[in-house]
């Protein structure tokens, strides 16, 4: 949603269940109204997807196997983002962080890194007065909806969907890791609030330790998943 969208809706006037529907349900080609002149339906031009074959070479047999792979480009000016909020000042975290940010930059995230996918230019901005009014919008008694996942200790939880306002979605997150033996092990699953779920307070969340049992006690260091969340205020 682009932000002003996204204002309207969970901290201005709300939904309108007649004009922003109608909106909505038109076809693409005649649409107008707020949500068109805000740019809601034109995310798919903010990038492209593209086909590209390969070829893997077998190391013993010098076998080859052709596939495709699937590469996401974004046009310039896109690209991803993220809000970073820390409630202690931390110089030197800060410097941290900014290094681990420019490390990923050069080394790209995702797949295909050895074929030059996954790099990007990471710039550092503080937060913009758009953003800065969605943050700190004051609003009385206040609800919070999750930007983030969010996993926290199962007394915590129940605590927070004890309240008959709280509306949420769970999902279960799983994945593998590159041990250093070379081998790929799968790490724990762990489940957790989806984003755009809504609290009655602020979530706060930890780390959920996520270290395959064939690692666990054997001098290796513990793998986490981030359950720390960032949520935004929201009138119900």
């Amino acid at each position: 949603l682009p932000l002003t969208i996204w204002q309207r809706w969970y901290q201005g006037s709300g939904f309108d269940p007649v004009v922003d529907r109608q909106e909505l349900e038109t076809d693409r080609d005649h649409r107008t109204g707020q949500l068109t002149d805000a740019g809601t339906f034109n995310y798919s031009q903010n990038f492209k997807n593209q086909i590209l074959p390969k070829i893997a070479v077998d190391r013993i047999h010098q076998g080859t196997n052709f596939y495709h792979s699937g590469f996401t480009y974004f046009q310039p000016g896109s690209g991803l983002y993220f809000l970073f909020h820390m409630p202690t000042a931390d110089e030197e975290l800060l410097d941290q962080l900014k290094a681990a940010l420019r490390l990923l930059a050069d080394d790209g995230i995702g797949g295909e890194r050895s074929s030059g996918a996954g790099r990007f230019e990471a710039t550092w901005h503080e937060l913009p007065s758009e953003w800065d009014a969605l943050v700190h919008q004051s609003i009385e008694q206040p609800s919070y909806a999750l930007m983030s996942l969010f996993w926290d200790q199962p007394e915590t939880c129940i605590q927070l969907v004890a309240d008959p306002n709280a509306r949420y979605q769970l999902k279960e997150r799983g994945g593998w890791l590159s041990a250093r033996s070379g081998r790929q092990l799968r790490r724990k699953s762990v489940r957790m609030f989806t984003e755009g779920s809504v609290f009655g307070q602020p979530p706060q969340g930890q780390l959920a330790i996520v270290t395959p049992k064939e690692l666990q006690g054997k001098n290796h260091h513990p793998i986490y998943r981030s359950g720390v969340s960032l949520s935004l205020p929201v009138h119900l």
